[in-house]
């Protein structure tokens, strides 16, 4: 059991030191002690109950209400950890313009198969040759309404093309595969 707030920053009051003061926050069930924290600034708050969190203008925010401690929770111990590490860095610093990340291809080694050995009787041999291979995917969001539309960068990105796009369309010479 516990309570997750999330708070974006859209014209928050907020005081000179970054923080945001949350009013209603959730008490717990009767019976039940929580700790509050911080999730951004991945720290544990004293008092829940005039919970201020660290948000940024134009940001994000998130408030933690759990009877699990750091001490016996080494999960939720490490997540404070790696977000107390990513909130070192402003918002503000990151530019404002929006980009998609370029994908790439990792190797992968060819399997094969052992000298003088015969493919097994359970896999399919398929015929080498030219193929051509084309998806398109469904995602309503991110723009790329065709292969010419950049769009917002949805879906993945194939080694033959400049970015990602929700369109693929390439010939493709394929050598003799058994699967």
């Amino acid at each position: 059991m516990c309570c997750f707030l999330q708070v974006v920053s859209r014209g928050l009051n907020q005081t000179g030191s970054g923080k945001a003061k949350l009013a209603n926050v959730p008490s717990p069930p009767a019976g039940v002690k929580w700790h509050y924290y911080d999730l951004w600034a991945g720290e544990e708050l004293l008092n829940g109950s005039e919970a201020e969190i660290m948000i940024e203008k134009d940001g994000y925010g998130g408030l933690l209400a759990t009877p699990n401690s750091t001490a016996d929770d080494p999960e939720l111990a490490a997540l404070l950890h790696t977000m107390k590490a990513f909130a070192t860095k402003r918002l503000a610093s990151f530019s404002p313009a929006w980009s998609f990340e370029l994908g790439g291809m990792v190797e992968q080694p060819k399997a094969v198969l052992a000298a003088g050995a015969a493919t097994p009787d359970d896999m399919v041999k398929i015929s080498g040759g030219k193929y051509r291979f084309e998806v398109q995917g469904v995602m309503i969001e991110g723009g790329g309404s065709n292969y010419n539309d950049i769009g917002k960068g949805v879906d993945v990105q194939h080694s033959w093309e400049p970015r990602p796009n929700r369109f693929h369309s390439q010939y493709l010479l394929r050598r003799i595969l058994s699967v």
